[in-house]
């Protein structure tokens, strides 16, 4: 287990706020329903992995939430799609690794090299963890998807609405 660790200078870039900015802004956490100062010990696994690949919609992901009508699988494909990802059949380093059950999506990661995959388990809220990509299954969902960026698609979405 590794120590996920404070901002780096490319996570505030990729956040889109200088340093002290970002320690000034409040998010408010579901869980205890309390705003807290945006912490990168407090990711969930889909924010953590999205930062680990530099992507931007990160910010759309910590400030907009997930319609309550919606499932957590639709809204992250949804995402992703205008994001500019889509779904590859064999991985390479860097790619997001998406594990569903039948009801909905469970855990996301990035996908390394040699069948390993870099995440942030959900009971584990300071940690990372590199495990192999069945390790998970099927506690975190049988079904694994893997998403690439697409160089052609990347630019279809604007910021304007995210804070």
């Amino acid at each position: 287990m590794n120590n996920i660790g404070a901002f780096s200078p490319q996570d505030y870039e990729v956040l889109g706020y200088p340093k002290e900015q970002t320690e000034e802004i409040y998010v408010v956490w579901e869980e205890t329903g309390k705003k807290k100062l945006l912490s990168k010990e407090r990711f969930c696994c889909f924010d953590f992995a999205l930062l680990e690949v530099r992507e931007r919609g990160v910010r759309e992901q910590l400030f907009t939430h997930k319609p309550e009508d919606m499932s957590f699988k639709a809204c992250m494909e949804e995402r992703l799609g205008r994001w500019g990802y889509e779904v590859v059949e064999l991985p390479k380093a860097g790619d997001l690794v998406l594990y569903f059950n039948e009801n909905d999506l469970n855990h996301m990661g990035v996908y390394l090299k040699s069948g390993q995959v870099k995440s942030n388990p959900g009971h584990i809220v300071t940690y990372y963890i590199i495990h192999p990509v069945q390790a998970l299954c099927p506690g975190y969902g049988s079904t694994i998807v893997y998403y690439r960026k697409n160089p052609k698609l990347e630019g279809k979405f604007k910021e304007g609405n995210v804070p």
